[in-house]
């Protein structure tokens, strides 16, 4: 991700192209017998440059999917801040360079979707779920870990496996307020910001694989397990820490703010 960034701050606006006429005075190249612009061949150096960062972006995340697939969403995850930033995805700035990295991940996502199945064992009538019940998983799965990323209280590592029925009408409510939750930051995203929209999508978009949608072996005993949302948590935290600055700065009273903040995360159980 770092290699990205560096590669994306190297390219002028943001992008492979530069728009808008120079005027420049042709000096001699003699190597070549032909006239060019002054800086061309800093340009071209640069050019070299910018272009190392990419492909060492490129080649780090083939390592990370290489040793574990979660690392798929960097791509998606690329997008979404480019869009954060710029209040809309730019095709040529933003979603050119980043599909190798989409090719590279769909690739190897699917091996492992395969080697889950075949050679792990993630099937059998432990994951014949309909989709109706998969749904009612992932409305649970969403308020689960958020709930355990703002409260760490009671950690378990087997959680009991819960038993998903559409027939029960209150276990939509999960779901329900969940789409709800989106579709109201969305709305407000002209009033408070593209940052709180942002960060959820990030951490559901993360979370998606494991919200109950695919088959994992875990799933097995579990539908949730504490290190499945490590991936995504970055995002719920990122969201907390800009709340306390916001409170920080409207009350005056910083050194309060942050010292509750740090008592909570003292207090908080590891």
């Amino acid at each position: 991700m770092l290699a990205y960034l560096r590669y994306a701050e190297s390219v002028p606006g943001g992008g492979w192209r530069v728009t808008g006429p120079e005027k420049v005075t042709p000096v001699p190249d003699s190597s070549r017998g032909t006239c060019l612009p002054p800086k061309s061949r800093q340009a071209g150096r640069r050019l070299v440059h910018v272009s190392l960062f990419y492909w060492l972006a490129l080649f780090l995340f083939l390592c990370a999917l290489l040793a574990k697939t979660t690392t798929f969403s960097l791509p998606a995850a690329i997008l979404l801040v480019g869009w954060w930033k710029h209040g809309q995805i730019r095709w040529h700035a933003d979603v050119l360079p980043t599909l190798p990295f989409f090719v590279l991940a769909i690739g190897l996502c699917a091996v492992t979707a395969w080697l889950e199945k075949n050679h792990v064992g993630a099937q059998g009538q432990d994951f014949a779920l309909t989709f109706p019940q998969r749904c009612l998983v992932a409305g649970h799965a969403f308020w689960f870990y958020l709930g355990k990323l703002l409260w760490p209280a009671n950690l378990c590592f087997v959680y009991p496996r819960w038993q998903p029925n559409p027939g029960v009408w209150w276990q939509w409510l999960q779901l329900a307020t969940a789409i709800g939750a989106l579709f109201i930051f969305w709305l407000a995203r002209g009033r408070i910001g593209r940052g709180p929209v942002t960060a959820l999508f990030y951490y559901v978009g993360t979370l998606f694989p494991v919200l109950g949608f695919m088959n994992a072996y875990g799933m097995r005993y579990s539908f949730v397990w504490d290190h499945w949302v490590y991936l995504s948590a970055p995002g719920i935290i990122a969201l907390a820490v800009a709340l306390v600055m916001r409170v920080a700065e409207s009350l005056r009273t910083p050194a309060v703010v942050y010292g509750f903040a740090a008592s909570y995360c003292r207090g908080s159980p590891s």
